[in-house]
């Protein structure tokens, strides 16, 4: 029997039925599910997906096999939760493109089965009901950063970060079947190339096992008869072929989640659907991908990589925990804005106070006095070979930021700016960093710097040397240049954006749900190290053809030097050079260009962003290497939707305006 009369959260003593529905490429599962004190599928049933039916004969058989299900239970359902794979319009439930299931693209899917079952009905992304489900039934209750990866016709991504669902700016993010893992590479059903979902989904599953039979290998599995469960008794009965094809999928399941580790510092890697029964013969691939890809071995080995608590269930439990996390009592509350204390308009904690601001790069060195506004007071501004930058002691690297913020504080008493007015202390470094403990940890372009408690020792330093005793405030440059944009540029207004800072390195930030997403360890963001061409340079991070090394300043610096070149030791110098006209340079640039937006398509596609905001001085050079990326960014993301590719408009003084508000930010929190 049907009702629509819902029991309120709090009463899990009171059993209530609930009705979770997968639709998928091959099958719609649908399942009787109780929930009171605990969680319970009582009776499931499933039919045949049909490709060529209308959306209204599908919707037709769908509520046909919910009423027959439902009155061999004799119970009432209070609600309907539907997962399909897709992206849904927010607010109307309408499906607006999936290639797993295009007839259905356009229809109001939530309303029509709401008005033929008469019943309350939520829609959601399969794969993000999934990850729905394993927060609410699972073993993660307590986890704040979590990946699920759905494997199954498709491949489906749920992100949780911070303890809230990731659905980005149109409701498109984790769309992480296609993540490109190969350049170049099979055509996914997307239309793009190179895709996960071309490798790990069933159809990517069934050719390199059709291509490994044709090896003439001998093996128990039978050409014509091929499916996945098939590979993975195969496998499982010890057959050398079957692990064999399950090892090179998990190598391309492992590329992916290796820039998820990369992308979002998670603590648990999920894996869920048809295909994660064979996660022992996927496990040896999957490790090896990781272990090669992943950047930082404090991540990698920190994200947990797992079966789903419900691999065979979750979409149906997923379908329901949808429903559920509709209420306005659920956890589920959807985006907050973070509040901001402090804006271009002027200082709203008093006039004539200031900050210092403080980078410490890869190849530079700046220091500023500025106002609460964003105004630069007075600035210090130093050139150096990276190759001398490195080699340096952190005893080194100190004093000369202090002898820097000597000269710039004498600067500025030349003016009305006086010693008593300095409130406090910005810094930014390219490396991960503890921002609550201040401490730097694996900086590769700055060695010295490796855990240092920048925070304390600069205070320390600056009460003896100069007398000054100020609060400091350290962050990663990228996580800086993220907040400048919060408070002062094109973030202002945004919950889902992105900044790339592009300089000697390459860096990336997140502002996701409204807030900066730092990771469990503080290492997420780091785009430099997406693989955009496997098996290329070798990057400083260990891997094997980051986007840094064919992307960032070092790396066009390197690619001149392998011819005779007369140019300084500096990236900025290239760009005058484009801009005068030299070939060689300006081709540089466009391949520069391709390969950024192929790092950005995957960006995208992972997070649904309003935005992606390229920084940092080389992206001064933007007419150069823009209409390349544009190009493959077109090409390659799946879910663009209405993200747009911007220039920030603050590279002015960026550094020293990144260390006021990585301080305002900080700092201010605590007041």
């Amino acid at each position: 029997m049907f009702s629509g009369s819902t029991a309120t959260r709090g009463e899990h003593n009171v059993t209530e039925y609930l009705l979770g529905i997968d639709i998928g490429g091959t099958n719609v599962k649908l399942g009787v599910v109780a929930y009171g004190t605990d969680v319970q599928i009582v009776r499931q049933t499933s039919i045949p997906a049909k490709a060529d039916e209308t959306p209204e004969e599908i919707v037709g058989r769908i509520v046909t096999a919910a009423q027959e299900l439902v009155g061999n239970c004799e119970v009432t359902i209070c609600g309907v939760g539907v997962g399909c794979p897709g992206v849904f319009e927010r607010g109307t439930g309408r499906l607006l493109k999936s290639p797993n299931i295009p007839n259905l693209v356009g229809f109001p899917l939530r309303d029509e089965l709401s008005r033929r079952l008469g019943l309350p009905v939520e829609v959601q992304n399969d794969a993000n009901a999934a990850v729905l489900g394993e927060l609410r039934f699972g073993s993660t209750k307590e986890v704040k950063d979590l990946i699920l990866l759905t494997l199954g016709t498709g491949i489906g991504g749920g992100v949780v970060v911070d303890g809230r669902l990731l659905q980005g700016a149109d409701n498109a993010a984790a769309e992480l079947g296609h993540l490109c893992v190969q350049p170049g590479g099979a055509v996914c059903g997307c239309g793009k190339k190179g895709c996960m979902e071309a490798y790990v989904g069933a159809a990517g599953i069934l050719r390199i096992a059709k291509r490994r039979l044709a090896a003439g290998k001998e093996s128990c599995l039978d050409r014509n008869l091929l499916s996945t469960e098939a590979i993975a008794k195969a496998a499982e009965s010890g057959d050398t072929v079957a692990q064999e094809i399950l090892r090179e999928v998990g190598d391309y399941l492992g590329r992916g989640i290796a820039l998820l580790i990369d992308t979002f510092n998670p603590e648990k890697v999920l894996l869920g659907g048809g295909a994660s029964a064979a996660i022992e013969y996927l496990r040896p691939g999957i490790t090896a991908a990781v272990d090669e890809n992943a950047s930082f071995p404090v991540t990698r080995d920190r994200a947990k990589i797992e079966r789903a608590a419900f691999p065979g269930d979750i979409n149906i439990l997923g379908a329901v925990a949808t429903f559920l996390s509709s209420r306005p009592e659920s956890i589920e509350c959807g985006s907050t804005t973070e509040r901001i204390r402090i804006g271009p308009s002027g200082q709203r904690h008093g006039e004539e106070k200031y900050v210092l601001g403080v980078h410490i790069g890869a190849s530079s060195q700046h220091v500023g006095i500025l106002d609460f506004s964003g105004k630069v007071i007075a600035c210090d501004e130093v050139r150096e070979s990276p190759a001398v930058r490195h080699d340096k002691s952190y005893e080194e690297l100190a004093d000369d930021a202090l002898d820097a913020i000597e000269r710039t504080i004498a600067e500025a008493e030349k003016g009305s700016v006086t010693r008593d007015q300095l409130r406090g202390v910005g810094v930014v470094v390219p490396a991960p960093v503890d921002a609550e403990q201040g401490r730097v940890f694996r900086p590769p372009a700055l060695p010295g710097l490796e855990g240092a408690g920048v925070d304390v020792d600069l205070h320390e330093r600056l009460q003896q040397r100069i007398g000054l005793s100020l609060p400091v405030c350290i962050e990663n440059d990228a996580n800086g240049a993220c907040l400048l944009e919060r408070y002062f540029g094109m973030g202002k207004n945004d919950q889902h954006y992105v900044t790339i800072l592009l300089c000697t390195g390459l860096g990336g930030a997140m502002m996701l749900n409204g807030k900066l997403h730092r990771g469990d360890k503080h290492t997420a963001g780091e785009f430099g190290h997406i693989t955009v061409q496997p098996n290329g340079k070798h990057c400083k991070c260990g891997s094997k053809g980051c986007l840094e090394t064919v992307a960032s300043g070092a790396a066009l610096l390197q690619a001149t030097r392998a011819k005779p070149s007369a140019f300084p030791l500096h990236y900025l110098d290239l760009i005058k050079a484009a801009a005068d006209g030299d070939k060689r340079v300006k081709k540089l640039f466009k391949t520069m260009g391709q390969y950024l937006g192929i790092g950005i398509a995957s960006i995208v596609n992972i997070l649904n962003p309003s935005k992606v905001i390229l920084s940092g001085q080389l992206a001064r050079a933007s007419e150069f290497f823009m209409p390349s990326a544009e190009i493959e960014l077109r090409n390659r993301a799946f879910a663009r939707m209405g993200c747009t590719l911007a220039v920030s408009e603050l590279l002015e003084h960026l550094e020293v305006r990144a260390g006021l508000s990585t301080f305002l930010h900080y700092h201010r929190q605590g007041e």
